[in-house]
């Protein structure tokens, strides 16, 4: 695999999914990812727990490197700390956390296909945590005539090339839930 590498499995997803599914109401308060002409990510609902101090001008975002921690970062925090203790272990080249987003993939639903640009992307690597999934959740990376997909299961932690085209598709029954990961450093 070119596009993919699976960097460890078995992670402790489940308190991280109570907290979740005891919060419905945190998938409808950022829109903003999802909800801007022309966004790939139109079908997601996202939960930003470290992102940019800019958070309405688009042009802004993609360059900004800065990140904080927003409103529901406290909450998870005690659910998160194994999870990236856990891909500090699997990555001892990454000195430093991005932004940190949870996003869910409804049912029968896609991720377009899109380039991550800017600053801020070319100076992170992104990381992938299944929190739930199904087995008809698959991504994709495509450069010029290659294509690879990869299914990425519970528990598991994966690095993709984002700064190549990518998509993903949902076409099972359930929805998809991730974790993504921003670092900094050597993957």
């Amino acid at each position: 695999m070119k596009y993919f590498k699976k960097l460890a499995d078995h992670l402790p997803v489940q308190p991280l999914l109570d907290i979740l599914d005891a919060h419905p109401d945190w998938w409808e308060e950022m829109t903003l990812r999802q909800s801007y002409a022309g966004s790939a990510h139109h079908s997601t609902k996202s939960i930003i727990l470290m992102g940019t101090q800019e958070k309405h001008d688009l042009n802004k975002i993609f360059d900004d490197c800065t990140t904080e921690p927003y409103p529901h970062m406290q909450e998870c925090f005690h659910a998160l700390l194994p999870i990236v203790h856990a891909m500090q272990h699997a990555c001892p080249g990454v000195h430093g956390l991005g932004r940190i987003i949870i996003a869910r993939l409804p049912r029968d639903t896609r991720v377009d296909w899109h380039v991550d640009e800017g600053k801020y992307a070319e100076s992170t690597h992104r990381l992938h945590v299944a929190l739930r999934t199904n087995q008809w959740c698959e991504m994709a990376v495509e450069k010029g005539i290659e294509l690879e997909t990869q299914h990425f299961s519970t528990g598991e932690l994966w690095w993709f090339n984002h700064r190549e085209s990518h998509a993903f598709s949902n076409t099972g029954t359930t929805e998809r839930i991730h974790l993504i990961l921003d670092v900094k450093g050597i993957v």
